[in-house]
C-alpha cells in the first residue's frame, strides 16, 4: 500500500559531504525542520526538533533503526546519541502519522538507519582535529564469522571548551537587591569528552522453509563534562524474526 507523504531521504554519500559534527546539524538543513541546541556538542540537554512549526515535546518521533529514541518522560529527542559517521541513511517524514507510528508522531517521524551487519568495509579508521583542542576519531569493523554477521562502531570526541567562548554569564541571586544579577566570569572547566559504542549482530536461525534472523543491537555512550561524568545512557534491544516469508499473503 502507498500513502502520500512529504519525505526527505539523505544517503550515506550525501551525509559524507556535509560539514556536521552531530545528526541535528544535518537535520537543520532540511526544509520544514527547526533544531534548537543551546550550546555546542557538550551541552547536557538534548536537541529540540520541531517539524513544520509544531512546538512542544512528544510531538515528533525519533527512531534509530526503527527503535524509539524519545525520552519517555520528557519527550526530548536524543538525536546526537548516534554518531554522524554511523548513519547510512536519514529519513524524515513530515506530517501527522500517529495512526501508523503512535501519538508521538503528531508532526512527523525521523528515522536514522545504521549499517546492516556484514555490510561496509572490513575495517575503517578516521581521525580529525580542530580549534579549541577539538579532536575526534572513530573505528568501525564489519564482517562475518561462523554464520554470524556483525557491525561494530566506536567513536570518541574531546574539546577543551565546548561553549566556544572565553567567558560565560551566570545568574546569581543578590539578596541585597532582591533580584538576579548577571555575572561574567572566565569560561574555565568547560571541557567535554564522550565515547559512543554501537554494534549489531545477526545470524540465521536455520528453520526449515523459512528465513529466520536473530538480531542483537546494542548502543552505549559515556560522556564527561566539567571534569566529571555527566551522562551514561545505554540501550540493549533484542529482536527475533522467524517467519516463513514464502507463505505470507500478499498485501
Amino acid at each position: 500500500r502507498e500513502l502520500p507523504a512529504d519525505i526527505s531521504i539523505l544517503s550515506a554519500e550525501e551525509l559524507s559531504v556535509v560539514s556536521a559534527r552531530n545528526p541535528d546539524d544535518v537535520l537543520r538543513s532540511l526544509e520544514g525542520l527547526s533544531v534548537a541546541r543551546s550550546y555546542g556538542m557538550g551541552y547536557g540537554i538534548p536537541s529540540q526538533i520541531n517539524i513544520r512549526g509544531v512546538p512542544g515535546q512528544h510531538r515528533s518521533l525519533l527512531l534509530a533503526d526503527g527503535f524509539p529514541l524519545d525520552d519517555a518522560s520528557s519527550g526530548f529527542l536524543s538525536v546526537n546519541e548516534i554518531p554522524v559517521g554511523a548513519i547510512r541513511q536519514a529519513e524524515v517524514v513530515r506530517g501527522p502519522f500517529s495512526a501508523l507510528y503512535g501519538s508521538d508522531a503528531l508532526s512527523g517521524v525521523i528515522n536514522l538507519l545504521t549499517p546492516e551487519p556484514g555490510t561496509g568495509p572490513l575495517a575503517e579508521a578516521v581521525a580529525g582535529a580542530g580549534n579549541g583542542g577539538y579532536v575526534d576519531g572513530h573505528v568501525s569493523s564489519s564482517g562475518s564469522e561462523g554464520g554470524v554477521t556483525y557491525w561494530l562502531y566506536m567513536d570518541r570526541r574531546k574539546i577543551d571548551n565546548y561553549v566556544a567562548r572565553d567567558y560565560v554569564f551566570e545568574s546569581r541571586w543578590d539578596p541585597a537587591l532582591g533580584q538576579y544579577q548577571e555575572i561574567r566570569r572566565p569560561a574555565d572547566n568547560y571541557e567535554y569528552e564522550d565515547t559512543r559504542l554501537l554494534g549489531k549482530m545477526a545470524m540465521d536461525v536455520g528453520l526449515a522453509g523459512s528465513k529466520g534472523i536473530s538480531r542483537l543491537s546494542c548502543r552505549a555512550s559515556r560522556k564527561r563534562r566539567d571534569r566529571r561524568i555527566d551522562h551514561i545512557p545505554s540501550c540493549l534491544t533484542l529482536s527475533r524474526r522467524a517467519l516463513a516469508l514464502s507463505n505470507l499473503p500478499e498485501v
